[in-house]
């Protein structure tokens, strides 16, 4: 797959330092993380695909291994601040290609189950064809 797109440095962000800093703020983090994993990814499945394709990320744009968030006590402000600081020093839209691979195939009630196996999962079987 090589359906490269153009995303925000604060998404490209979200996903290195593993702060929110996405001007779409969590649609930002969906957006980026289902173009690299190629999957429809749940809400809990982001941290695990984030973890997963951060290395490639990286790999994409070395230049984000060098960057950290920093502790953000002003708020929506101070993010909106650092955010345009980087975009002005490494530019604002960035190309990503898709890495699959490093996400691989994954279930989410597995991957909740495996998050939480304590947790009671109701698993509903719905029939391929609906009942007459």
């Amino acid at each position: 797959m090589t359906d490269t797109q153009a995303f925000h440095i604060g998404d490209l962000l979200s996903i290195s330092t593993g702060a929110l800093v996405s001007p779409e703020h969590i649609g930002g983090v969906y957006k980026i993380l289902n173009h690299l994993t190629g999957d429809n990814l749940m809400t809990h499945q982001l941290p695990l695909a984030c973890n997963a394709v951060r290395p490639d990320l990286i790999q994409q744009h070395p230049w984000l291994a060098n960057i950290t968030a920093p502790e953000f006590t002003g708020g929506e402000p101070q993010v909106k601040a650092w955010v345009e600081e980087q975009g002005a020093e490494h530019g604002f839209l960035h190309p990503l290609t898709p890495v699959p691979n490093s996400w691989g195939t994954h279930d989410p009630i597995t991957d909740l189950f495996n998050m939480k196996p304590d947790a009671q999962v109701v698993v509903v079987e719905v029939p391929d064809e609906p009942a007459p």
